[in-house]
Parts: C-alpha cells; structure tokens; sequence
C-alpha cells in the first residue's frame, strides 16, 4: 500500500483509542461493563450491532460466495425477508427474554429451570464459542497480509516465521485492549463509530467501482460462466454444489430454530433502553443489512469481471501471478477478491477499504472476547465460588447480578 493509506488506517485507529479511552469515565458498576447499564437506544444498537456481525471473516466468506455465485445468492436470500419480517414483529424469543432483565442466556435459564442448567449452559456455550472463533484471526490476519501486500515471512536474529502470526496477534491484542477498557459500553460505543465510518466509506468505494467497472462490465463479465452455473440466471444453476437454493433454505431453517441460541453478542441482548427498543433496533438493523450487503456485493462481482473480461486482462495476469503464489486452494479462493480490489482500488481509497475490513476485524473481535469472556465469569466461574465475591475482585466481575 501507498504511505498514504498507510496514514490512513493509523489516523483512524488512533483517533479510535482516543474515543475509547473517553468511554471509559462511565463504566462505574458491574451492569455498565457487561450491558451498559441497558442504556442504548435503537439507532446505537442498530449500528453497532450490525458491523459487530459482520467480521472481516464474514466480508471474507461473503467475497467467496458472490464471486462463485455472483447475484444467484440474492434471489434466495429475499425468501428470508417475510421470515425475517415475522420474528421481528411477533417479538419472537427476545422480548419474552428482555422483560426477565437477565444479562446472559444461561442465566435466563437458571430463572426458567435450575443453576446447574445455568452452569451447563454457560460451559457449552463458552467451549463452542472458543472454538468457532479461532479460525477468525487466521482468516483475518491473511486477509491484510495480502489485501495491504505484506511479505509471506519475516527474518528476524536469525528467525524466518510467518507474518501472518504476528498481524494476528497485533490484532487480538488491539481488540482485548477495547474490550477490558471499559466493556460494553466501550465495545458498543466504538463499534457504533466503526460503522458510522464505515458507512460513508462504502458510498467512495461503490461510486469508484461503478465508474471502474461500468454495468455493461458487469453483465458482460458475468454472461461469461458455463451452463448450469450461472451467476445471474437463478434457475440454471444445478452446476452449483456450494450455493444452491438448499444452501439458503438450511440459512432460513437456522434463523427461525436457532434465533438468539448464538451467543458471541450477548451483550448487545442486553443493551438496549428496554424491551421496546431492542425490537426497533432488530427492525431497523434489518434493512441496514441489506444496505451493507450491496458494498459486499458489488466488490465481489466487480473482481468476477475485472479477472474474466479480456480488457483487463493485463492487470488480472498479475493478479493470478499473486493468487497463485498461496500455497493451498482454499487460501487462493478466499484471497481471490480481496487480491483483486487490491489491484483494483487506487492509493486512498485503498487505505479506505483496509480501515473498513480492520474495523470489522475490531468490531467483531472485541464483542465476541467480550461476551465469551463475562460467560465464563458470570454463568462457569460464579457459581461454583464458596464465598461472597468483593466487587472489585476480578473474578467476581459479575457479582452484583446475584445480588
């Protein structure tokens, strides 16, 4: 990358401590650290929660499927919007959980059941919790080794290791520091300027690459894909094994059996003003989705042609010679599009676009060490203490809820 979108991505993560650090004076008791004191209202919870869901490892899987599929997976996805629009409006699960006022589901239900199905619960959602977020700073950490242009490896004293081990660690070490700070409030805070950010950043980056890769482009270099797997005909698609019309109807199936089991936002559960507006936020953040969705979209589709259509085809020469420096196939799938902007997106707007993956990369990370970490304090540790817990014991973070 150009110094300037180098200086780029360190004035926005410093002006992004330096808001953090500000947070911090209103964390004062225990429900300020794992729900902000219930204090957020529908538009905070809507942005924050929505670039939390995300992850630059989402962006990257997102990249994967519209690549392959191209604008297939959108005509599936609109059969979840009436699903969608049910549970928002019937209230389903959240609000009956809300009214109880618990911060955690396995608390919600040591309420409706026992303690020890609280202490169950907690442990089989903190261990799968750990488990699926560990492929989520590899995925990340790859992504800006190669979006940015970063050498495969580093010699140091004598040492040749990876550079994707320590990006990785500088990452987690960043979104740790966000989440110890000042908890939710700090999580909830910052990632809703991370998405506000964000927000306009998309609108630079989407205008460039319809003027880049014109719509005529697109279509052209779409029309390009073999019979029976197209990316723009949905119904001549049985070439597709990965993102068939069964792919969404398993997604819809999870969403209705499964809505709020997935615990790595459990605060945000918990945040919002009252039962009320955690339903407006769940609303509103609906039709964000779809909103930042078309960015993920556009990008995915723009490389499809930008790599196929013989016009371009000098600058996607060099992007294969890249591609095909990853040593495994499954690596050069994931790392296809974002190689791709990066020979896109000119100096600026590059810088942009790795503020906006770093962002989703911070976002995400720091809500999910937040949730997993006051479950295993709260629904694992608490309750097999033998003593009253002080409030300022670290281990007795969540203390004043079993009081």
């Amino acid at each position: 990358m150009h110094w300037i979108d180098w200086s780029i991505v360190v004035v926005c993560v410093t002006l992004l401590g330096i808001f953090s650090l500000y947070t911090t004076r209103h964390v004062k008791v225990v429900a300020d650290f794992l729900a902000a004191s219930r204090s957020g209202g529908r538009y905070l919870i809507t942005i924050a929660s929505q670039i939390a869901a995300i992850g630059a490892v989402s962006g990257v899987a997102q990249f994967e499927m519209y690549y392959a599929a191209g604008f297939v997976p959108i005509w599936w996805q609109l059969m979840s919007i009436p699903v969608w629009v049910i549970i928002v409006m019937s209230s389903y699960v959240y609000y009956r959980f809300r009214e109880t006022r618990p911060m955690t589901m396995a608390q919600f239900y040591e309420m409706r059941y026992s303690k020890a199905f609280r202490v169950y619960a907690g442990i089989i959602t903190w261990v799968s919790g750990l488990v699926n977020f560990g492929i989520f700073p590899i995925v990340e950490a790859l992504f800006i080794v190669y979006f940015c242009g970063l050498p495969p490896t580093i010699t140091a004293l004598g040492w040749t290791i990876s550079t994707v081990a320590p990006v990785m660690l500088l990452t987690l070490a960043t979104s740790l520091l966000f989440a110890s700070m000042g908890g939710q409030i700090t999580v909830m805070a910052t990632d809703c300027a991370q998405g506000i950010f964000c927000g306009f950043a998309y609108l630079f980056i989407a205008v460039f690459l319809m003027v880049k890769i014109p719509w005529s482009d697109l279509v052209q270099g779409l029309s390009m894909s073999p019979a029976g797997a197209s990316v723009l005909n949905p119904y001549d698609t049985a070439g597709f094994r990965d993102f068939n019309v069964w792919f969404f109807l398993v997604g819809i199936f999870g969403m209705v059996y499964g809505y709020m089991s997935w615990q790595g936002s459990a605060g945000y559960q918990s945040s919002a003003l009252n039962p009320h507006e955690q339903k407006m936020s769940a609303i509103i953040g609906g039709w964000r989705t779809l909103v930042q969705s078309l960015m993920i979209v556009l990008i995915a589709v723009s490389a499809y042609a930008f790599l196929h259509l013989p016009k371009y085809a000098t600058s996607a020469a060099e992007v294969q010679s890249v591609i095909q420096t990853i040593p495994t196939e499954t690596l050069q799938k994931q790392m296809r599009v974002p190689i791709a902007l990066a020979h896109m997106l000119p100096a600026g707007l590059k810088g942009l676009f790795a503020t906006i993956m770093l962002f989703f990369l911070i976002t995400t990370q720091d809500t999910y060490m937040h949730s997993w970490g006051s479950m295993l304090i709260q629904d694992v540790v608490l309750p097999f203490r033998k003593k009253a817990v002080h409030p300022q014991d670290p281990v007795g973070l969540a203390a004043a809820i079993h009081r």
